[in-house]
């Protein structure tokens, strides 16, 4: 819902539902799902001119992450966290 959001233009809402989205995963221990609604979220954020607030967020999710979690989310997110820095 949030992506769709975030496409239409509404980046407010759609910041709104993709942290509901990140706190979702993170109670469900998604973690795949965790780290995509955090990309988004980030996304969202440098949308809005506020990547810090979506990026750090992101950041620090990656970096909780055990070495051995290997998933194509994990690597957009840390493409993304490159082209941001």
């Amino acid at each position: 819902q949030g992506l769709c959001l975030l496409r239409r233009g509404s980046v407010a809402e759609a910041m709104r539902s993709l942290r509901t989205a990140v706190d979702v995963a993170r109670a469900q221990r998604a973690t795949v799902l965790e780290v995509r609604a955090a990309i988004g979220l980030a996304h969202a954020a440098i949308a809005q001119h506020r990547p810090s607030e979506g990026v750090n967020a992101l950041s620090e999710l990656c970096a909780s992450l055990p070495s051995t979690f290997d998933a194509p989310e994990l690597r957009q997110a840390s493409e993304l966290l490159l082209t941001t820095r």
